[in-house]
């Protein structure tokens, strides 16, 4: 097993691959007779698979325990076995060797089936000298970043002790049993105070479940649940319940009854590990130890999803953001609920975060609608028109609560994150219709430079003014774009600044776009681009009859190109109070648009709006938005004249549609799967704020060319398709004069300083993600790109990648090219490698792009 455990971890391996890392044990400290600390000399080594890996017949892995630790042999100098964990089991019908009829027809009887707690698994065998060895699943010793009460081997440790106490024995006597026996000894660390799950494990709940004695052999072998039983009493740990069937029809009958309440003898449980035997070989009578699960989904799933969607709010996602898959009305309303319960109490929520008191916020809640889970889930559809009388009653209770969270009367600033022709002026315009006291401050009515700096100090004037005699503005709405991150910071960095002394607002902010959906994308592309058109030249900045088709679409990508949506799990959008999803998804959206804003800031500011406007209200202030309201200030954009300047392009590129929190949490999940890695440095990128806000693929450089050294050469004598006879340099030049001509030949284009979506052409790329690379300066992700046209011979000039950091400001992000130079000429000395084995592995249909 060793041999091929060893032969597999290999990096190159995608399939089967073991991954191995050393953890130091805890041993007794010298200085805290009672504590315990890692050891400086002896080591564990963990073994692990891809969970993807397991049960697959493709796939023959060294073996199939999950939970494998070794050590070597002082005597003989041998690797040998020092903890086995199971070997994997699955669902009925999950896979091949799960399928009903596979074990009616290959297991056999007596089913042993015991109760599967809900905690987290712990492994505990001895060594020879005395030494207890506890291990979570996959490690032990001290982690980076966690004080030990967090780490799960260090707990699972401290109540081996609490246990022993209780017994009489001590640490060596068990360690020394377990030794002797030659096994590991399985338990469920359930505490409540340490880490809650989906049950509850308090007071003398709380401990070690002992489940399991398996010999320390590469071949499962495990004990019988009488015997572990046992063993359990004798040392002082929580027995597993269990229940034994004799045959497959009894066990059937059985689980499918428990399954119809999700409880067994009144308390709800969350399912089952059945243990029998199965035949290695139909023509003979030898057998081998099998385990399967029998999970009950519900109420489970739903209650991990009111955890998520709770840390989820947490973590500062507006609700109206938050996904619910499943059980989507009672979920919505748990959250609204919760919400309200935790701001009410930051202790509270605190200790939520710390995975403290979720089970408590959840019997509150189901406490107080009277019912149970599965009780949920089997009237599902009907509950809601069978309990009126109750949900009427929380939905009060929430309003209520609502009323204490939002007592004050801070003013609001609503701040629109858009593109062009999303329909954020008529939206605002319609509101002050409604409200007259709300003011509208509008970027088109202001000239000069610092635009935002002069809404922002109207803003105050507006919310705070200085005549007594003059009223103050309960809501201003801040009418600009807004469309990336840079221009939000400086709204909220001015309104820090500026804000008079014991004032406090509100942010609300109106997200039109989340590109979290190509499809979205296009449909809003055809809505604002329909609108814009079809008004002409009744918009103060964008003059389509002036300016023409071309222009206007230009400047429009443009703005698309650049949008950088709402997220508010980093700053600066963490600081909007509330963001309110919007749709630019037909002619009539402006109109469902303010019923949602009206209704979700009485909701959540019922101080500001107490009654929602009659409809035909609202249908009347859209159509004046719409049909009546003529801007009274012309500020145009010069589209013509910027096109007739020379554009001074510094690079063409691939723009990469991904925002900085998806490409982390793809690259978290890249590190998951290869956990032997050490990933210090991509975490030094996250707590520098080094990982790149937006990412591209340089096609083209003009650092690289002739044109950026101001060598003369007479270009047009060169062919162009003799590419053979070319340099890399001449290549990249005859790329770059290709682009820039293609650019200036397009009339109209207004460029923009920094990132430019490349107007009037159709090419896209395709983008496949090969392997991630770093050292200890920057990193980047390899690449590589595929036109899905032909666009006069466009080909990529060298290799490609995506720069993600660099580990400070004084390194350029163009070292990722010399990094990648580096390691395709096999010069590997201090680079790092992982292989993308995640999906997505790529890209499709990303948009051409011009950095001026």
């Amino acid at each position: 097993m060793f041999i091929k455990l060893h032969e597999t971890n290999d990096r190159g391996l995608k399939k089967g691959r073991s991954f191995r890392a050393e953890y130091p044990i805890w041993i007794e400290s010298e200085t805290e007779p009672k504590d315990i600390v890692a050891s400086e000399t002896r080591k564990v080594t963990r073994w692990k698979f891809n969970e993807w890996d397991y049960g697959k017949d493709s796939i023959q892995l060294a073996t199939n325990a999950r939970g494998l630790f070794s050590m070597i042999d002082s005597n003989d100098g041998l690797e040998k076995i020092v903890i086995r964990g199971y070997d994997k089991f699955f669902n009925p019908n999950e896979v091949r060797k799960t399928q009903w009829s596979w074990i009616v027809e290959n297991t056999l009887g007596p089913y042993e089936v015991t109760l599967k707690e809900n905690g987290c698994i712990i492994f505990i065998t001895g060594l020879s000298d005395g030494t207890l060895l506890v291990c979570s699943k996959h490690s032990t010793g001290p982690i980076e970043g966690k004080t030990n009460e967090k780490i799960h081997s260090y707990v699972g440790m401290k109540w081996v002790e609490k246990h022993l106490k209780k017994s009489g024995y001590t640490k060596q006597d068990l360690a020394l049993t377990l030794y002797s026996m030659g096994v590991t000894a399985v338990g469920e660390l359930c505490d409540d105070s340490f880490e809650e799950h989906i049950l509850p494990y308090t007071g003398e709940k709380s401990g070690i479940y002992l489940h399991g004695l398996n010999l320390n052999t590469a071949k499962f072998s495990t004990y019988s649940c009488k015997n572990v039983e046992a063993f359990a009493s004798k040392f002082g740990f929580l027995p597993t319940k269990y229940v034994i069937k004799d045959n497959i029809t009894e066990l059937k009958k059985f689980l499918d009854y428990c399954a119809e309440t999700g409880s067994w003898a009144g308390d709800d449980i969350e399912g089952f590990v059945v243990r029998c035997k199965v035949k290695e070989n139909p023509n003979d009578s030898f057998s081998s130890d099998y385990f399967f699960k029998y999970k009950f989904d519900e109420p489970y799933l739903m209650y991990r999803q009111w955890r998520e969607i709770t840390k989820y709010w947490l973590s500062g996602k507006p609700i109206n953001d938050i996904l619910i898959k499943k059980h989507v009305d009672i979920s919505k309303r748990y959250l609204q609920w919760a919400s309200l319960k935790l701001t009410v109490d930051p202790e509270r929520a605190e200790r939520y975060r710390n995975n403290q008191g979720i089970i408590e916020l959840r019997d509150e809640f189901l406490s107080y609608i009277g019912k149970r889970g599965i009780e949920i889930i089997n009237h599902e559809g009907s509950a809601i028109n069978d309990d009126n009388m109750k949900f009427a009653e929380l939905e009060d209770q929430i309003r209520r609560l609502s009323l204490h969270v939002n007592n004050s009367d801070d003013p609001l600033v609503i701040i629109p994150v858009a593109t062009i022709g999303c329909g954020k002026t008529t939206l605002a315009v319609s509101l002050t219709k409604i409200f007259p006291d709300w003011v509208h401050i509008q970027s088109d009515d202001i000239s000069g430079s610092g635009v935002g700096h002069k809404m922002v100090d109207m803003c105050i004037v507006a919310l705070f003014p200085m005549n007594p005699h003059k009223k103050a503005a309960p809501v201003v709405i801040f009418d600009r774009n807004n469309h990336q991150f840079r221009e939000r910071k400086q709204i909220f960095d001015d309104f820090t600044e500026k804000l008079p002394a014991g004032k406090k607002i509100k942010f609300v902010g109106l997200s039109f776009m989340t590109k979290s959906h190509p499809e979205s994308t296009d449909l809003l592309w055809n809505v604002t681009v329909e609108r814009v058109m079809s008004r002409g030249d009744n918009h103060q900045s964008i003059k389509s009859e002036e300016l023409g088709s071309t222009v206007v679409e230009g400047i429009m990508k443009g703005f698309i190109g650049r949008y950088q949506p709402i997220n508010t799990r980093v700053p600066p959008d963490y600081k909007f109070d509330l963001v309110i999803e919007l749709q630019v998804n037909s002619a009539d959206s402006s109109r469902k648009n303010l019923e949602k804003i009206v209704k979700a800031i009485n909701m959540k500011y019922p101080y500001m709006i107490s009654q929602i406007p009659a409809p035909e209200h609202l249908d009347a202030a859209v159509k004046y938005a719409i049909e009546e309201y003529k801007p009274t200030i012309n500020k145009l954009v010069k589209g013509s004249e910027r096109a007739k300047k020379k554009i001074k392009p510094s690079y063409f590129g691939v723009l990469i549609d991904l925002n900085r929190e998806y490409i982390t949490n793809n690259i978290e999940n890249l590190f998951k799967c290869q956990s032997d890695v050490d990933k210090s440095f991509f975490n030094l990128l996250k707590e520098r704020e080094r990982v790149q806000k937006t990412f591209h693929i340089t096609l083209v450089h003009i650092k690289n060319t002739s044109i950026g050294k101001n060598k003369s050469r007479d270009h047009d004598s060169q062919s162009e398709t003799a590419d053979k006879a070319l340099t890399l340099e001449d290549k990249q030049t005859n790329l770059f004069r290709k682009l820039k001509t293609q650019l200036e030949s397009i009339k109209g284009f207004k460029a923009q300083s920094g990132i430019n979506v490349f107007p009037g052409t159709d090419l896209l790329f395709d983008v496949k993600f090969e392997r991630l690379l770093w050292n200890d300066r920057v990193m980047t992700i390899m690449c590589s790109i595929y036109p899905t046209c032909t666009y006069n011979g466009l080909l990529s000039v060298g290799p490609c990648h995506i720069t993600i950091g660099t580990a400070d400001t004084s390194i350029r992000p163009v070292e990722s090219l010399e990094l990648l130079d580096r390691w395709l000429a096999d010069q590997k000395a201090g680079i790092n490698c992982i292989e993308w084995t995640i999906e997505p592995k790529g890209l499709n249909s990303q948009k051409l792009m011009v950095f001026i």
